[in-house]
């Protein structure tokens, strides 16, 4: 029987599975429940568009929470769907990067999810590490780096050097956070409520890490807090990136607490190859601009940031082999 290998990155907001180096899924780590029956109704991009209508009886589950399983049942769901699209009759050999972070008890909660799709195997893989590999960093080499990757949930600040974590710490902030705030101050400052995926738009087109040299402007379409009725607001480029202040800051203290914890012969190294931005975070307009300007250290976000995890799985494990075989 011929065995289906897949490299898969289970985020907060996002689940991206690859084969052979190629990104075959990259969907919302998102379902959608029947209040009333508890049925699922959809998931991935489906059950984000149900989200963004005003359903009732219908919840929005995102299974995954800062590389923890918050509700089993709906992570083995959402797995098995996007699976059974790969392949119906081929057993799967799954790679699964994990956050540094990652203790004993949510590795055997991981095993156990892959245990129940029928796995044949289930390999775990450091995200910081898969990370560095995906953005094309030869990890082999001796000299340190500085990884950054900016999730929905959480940001994982890790110092890398010949393909070992040396030092790694995970905050509880993300560009989920960038969202929450823009959100909260279209409430607040616009008096509309809009759905996740307007916020998302915002989010894009408007926000930026550093000031704008022309501010841009935006229409989105919500509802009145007060009449409850259909509103359109003209939003301003200011006022989103100011929502972006607290969360950056946050962002910026976390790598400097990891700093802090460098082993010294590694910080010369820090200084030379700067810093490496990866994951959806990293696409935030200007975020390798406000960092440069806080740390007075080169910056640079990966190609494709946002898919440099499950890129650079099997890398690592092949790394890894290569240094048993060789008795390193």
């Amino acid at each position: 029987m011929f065995f289906l290998h897949v490299n898969l990155d289970f985020g907060s907001a996002n689940l991206r599975l690859s084969i052979d180096g190629k990104v075959i899924v990259d969907e919302p780590s998102l379902v959608a429940v029947d209040c009333n029956s508890g049925h699922i109704k959809a998931v991935g991009r489906a059950a984000l568009e149900l989200a963004d209508k005003p359903l009732a009886a219908l919840s929005s589950v995102y299974p995954i929470k800062r590389g923890r399983i918050r509700d089993f049942s709906l992570a083995e769901a959402l797995l098995r769907f996007h699976l059974r699209k790969l392949s119906k009759t081929r057993r799967i050999k799954a790679r699964v990067t994990l956050p540094a972070s990652v203790g004993s008890v949510d590795k055997i909660c991981w095993q156990q999810l892959f245990d129940c799709i029928g796995a044949v195997s289930c390999n775990f893989v450091p995200s910081p590490l898969a990370a560095a590999w995906g953005a094309g960093v030869d990890m082999e080499l001796p000299g340190g780096i500085l990884l950054v990757d900016i999730g929905d949930g959480k940001t994982e600040v890790s110092v890398l050097s010949a393909n070992e974590v040396i030092v790694s710490a995970t905050a509880k902030v993300g560009s989920g956070d960038f969202s929450s705030e823009i959100a909260r101050v279209l409430r607040r400052q616009y008096n509309i409520s809009v759905s996740e995926s307007v916020v998302e738009t915002l989010k894009k087109n408007l926000a930026s890490a550093v000031p704008l040299e022309v501010p841009k402007e935006m229409k989105v379409n919500g509802f009145d807090l007060v009449s409850g009725l259909p509103c359109e607001r003209l939003v301003s480029s200011s006022i989103i990136n100011s929502c972006l202040i607290r969360p950056l800051n946050d962002i910026a203290r976390a790598i400097q607490d990891v700093m802090l914890e460098t082993p010294c012969e590694l910080s010369a190294d820090l200084v030379d190859n700067g810093i490496i931005l990866v994951g959806g975070g990293a696409q935030t307009f200007g975020i390798d601009k406000f960092l440069q300007d806080y740390f007075s250290i080169p910056v640079k976000s990966a190609d494709n940031p946002q898919h440099c995890s499950v890129l650079g799985c099997s890398a690592v494990e092949l790394a890894q082999v290569e240094k048993v075989k060789t008795g390193g």
